[in-house]
């Protein structure tokens, strides 16, 4: 009898984590895990420097502090995303509708290429005020920036996945009358998918600190407004406490933007498995 044969009983002894219990046992356990570190070397680099709480506050002062302000840190957190999640919307399909022209026609792309390069290599904090001057305090010019911060990427990730498109199915989809809306169901938009869902989660993220910036020049809410004033003030404890909200809302506006991919991509894939029976 082999090694090999004489440890397989003990092995198929051993048993396995359900399927389904394991990735949601990993998926808890492990952003846990790295919270609690980030939370111990945060308390440990306040211990070795011996800094003053004005410099660095406790992890725990800061939490309390959480607790305590909650109600201002969640009205303005639900201000910032407001802004962060209607400027997202609009540059998803704006981005895929421009990105679809530009891709496909080459004359499209000469004319707005230009431009779009143009707008994103200027610092969106130096719009900001201009914004303001032309719009006035409100909401407008904070979406305004969100929307120049998060467009581009999209729209540029759309021009990529429709250049991607082999130039022989192509003409195969053409030999065979696959056209108009047939053609953009079945070929375009599954090909363009993977792109726009990788780029939405990229700037999911950026809506938010879009939001931000726009709030920190001038607004009367959101937590850019929050992180102004309590910096003002000397507030330490409380500029923490929004930058881990801050950070928050970006956790959940990506992980919002991934499900919301998986399903789009689930969805094109099933419309075009189904066509394609058919």
């Amino acid at each position: 009898m082999s090694a090999a044969e004489v440890r397989l009983p003990a092995a198929a002894k051993r048993a396995p984590m359900p399927g389904r219990m394991r990735p949601v046992l990993e998926s808890l356990l492990f952003p846990l895990v790295t919270l609690a570190v980030a939370i111990a070397i945060w308390e440990l680099v306040i211990v070795v420097f011996d800094l003053p709480a004005y410099v660095l506050p406790h992890p725990g002062e800061v939490f309390e502090r959480i607790g305590t302000d909650r109600e201002l840190l969640w009205e303005n957190a639900v201000a910032t995303g407001k802004i962060a999640a209607l400027a997202l919307v609009i540059s998803a399909v704006g981005g895929v509708l421009l990105g679809l022209v530009i891709g496909w026609y080459r004359t499209m792309r000469q004319l707005f290429m230009p431009l779009l390069v143009a707008l994103q290599s200027l610092p969106k904090i130096a719009l900001a005020p201009i914004f303001i001057a032309w719009l006035g305090f409100g909401t407008l010019p904070k979406l305004l920036i969100a929307v120049l911060i998060t467009f581009f990427p999209i729209t540029l990730a759309v021009i990529v996945g429709v250049e991607s498109i082999p130039a022989k199915v192509v003409l195969l989809s053409r030999s065979t009358g696959l056209a108009g809306t047939a053609f953009v169901r079945k070929i375009l938009l599954p090909s363009i998918a993977p792109y726009a869902v990788a780029s939405l989660t990229i700037v999911a993220t950026l809506a938010v600190v879009g939001a931000i910036v726009a709030e920190f020049i001038g607004s009367q809410d959101g937590l850019g407004n929050v992180l102004l004033l309590a910096s003002g003030n000397r507030d330490v404890p409380l500029v923490f406490a929004a930058i881990i909200v801050t950070a928050l809302l970006g956790i959940v506006f990506y992980a919002a933007a991934t499900l919301a991919g998986r399903l789009l991509t689930l969805r094109l894939g099933a419309s075009y498995m189904r066509g394609s029976s058919g």
